[in-house]
């Protein structure tokens, strides 16, 4: 789960483990889920080099850093 940075201040270490930070010229390539193409966008460049979200217009944008998270089990 990609979480903003700001949790840093609730992060409790038994409950969740960090796997990674979502910002550009950082982070594993790994955890990608999706590589943009010009048929996305016009800036698909932009959009490959940190966290993205679709607005409800149906258009990508970047999104601020984000620590991606997972729940221990």
């Amino acid at each position: 789960m990609g979480v903003p940075i700001t949790f840093l201040d609730k992060y409790n270490p038994e409950q969740f483990e960090i796997l990674d930070m979502a910002i550009r010229g950082a982070g594993n390539p790994a955890f990608r889920t999706k590589f943009y193409t010009i048929e996305d966008s016009p800036k698909y460049s932009d959009l490959n080099a940190g966290p993205v979200i679709k607005d409800e217009n149906g258009n990508y944008r970047n999104t601020y850093a984000r620590i991606l998270i997972r729940r221990k089990k």
